[in-house]
């Protein structure tokens, strides 16, 4: 039975790790049912976690993003961000590789004073197939259980397999009208402001890694 195999286990790991004249002044039989109940409730808690996907290119990360993570971040006890085009780069429509994406989430929730223990960032690599794509989705990230869509087409997805929660995010707006990372490359390629749609530490990895010369460079093209 799998508490018997559990109880073996434990028991070997003690003979393992606690020296013979320690062991020698431990009720081995308490300490057994202390480590068993503290696997337990590690396990209930994990089940009961409450993990969600927030899938998107990121291309940059903006205000609009930062919105619909922290309400992410409220709402669950985990938040998996996953990066789609991992593998594009140093194009108009794709210009930031997958790690300085990263780096760009990572610094903004650092500034957030969002907990590590928090979040989870991963990529999750194209594949020309819809039909197959929540799969594939599930195939490269953590279990998850709600999903934050970025996208009505990324929502019908996932709603059509009926294996997740969908929750619709609210674009945020300005007095320009909607915020998108479409409307960032195009000011950053106009020489506009668009510093200002982006959280303060993308501006500043953007600046670091010479984002705005790379964008007008292969804009050109």
């Amino acid at each position: 039975m799998p508490g018997e195999n559990l109880t073996l286990q434990l028991d070997a790991l003690i003979d393992e790790s606690i020296p013979p004249e320690v062991l020698s002044r431990i009720d081995r039989k308490l300490l057994l049912e202390q480590l068993a109940k503290k696997i337990a409730s590690t396990m209930a808690n994990a089940r009961n976690r409450v993990i969600a996907l927030y899938p998107g290119r990121f291309q940059p990360f903006h205000n609009g993003h930062l919105h619909v993570l922290r309400r992410a971040l409220t709402e669950n006890d985990e938040v998996v961000i996953g990066i789609g085009s991992p593998y594009k780069s140093f194009t108009s429509h794709d210009p930031f590789t997958a790690s300085e994406r990263m780096q760009m989430i990572r610094a903004t929730l650092e500034e957030e004073g969002v907990s590590r223990d928090k979040y989870q960032i991963v990529t999750i690599p194209d594949i020309d197939r819809p039909e197959l794509w929540v799969q594939h989705v599930a195939c490269v990230t953590p279990p998850f259980g709600r999903v934050y869509a970025p996208s009505e087409y990324t929502a019908h997805l996932f709603e059509i397999t009926g294996d997740y929660e969908v929750c619709r995010t609210t674009l945020l707006e300005d007095g320009e009208g909607r915020i998108s990372a479409s409307r960032v490359r195009q000011l950053m390629t106009d020489g506009g402001d668009w510093k200002g749609l982006v959280p303060n530490p993308v501006a500043e990895e953007i600046k670091r890694f010479g984002g705005e010369a790379r964008l007008a460079a292969v804009s050109r093209d």
